[in-house]
């Protein structure tokens, strides 16, 4: 049985703190403004 009690009851997935490793230096501009929003969006609306 999976509980979601809290964001802080697990430890991150391997794929997400190797993708924030990846990214962690780099400068966007705000939420929506980003080409990490811009490709979100196109994924999204396939």
């Amino acid at each position: 049985m999976i509980c979601f009690r809290s964001d802080y009851s697990q430890g991150a997935h391997p794929k997400v703190l190797e993708a924030l490793t990846r990214t962690n230096l780099e400068h966007t501009d705000g939420y929506g403004m980003d080409e990490h929003c811009f490709h979100a969006e196109q994924m999204i609306r396939i």
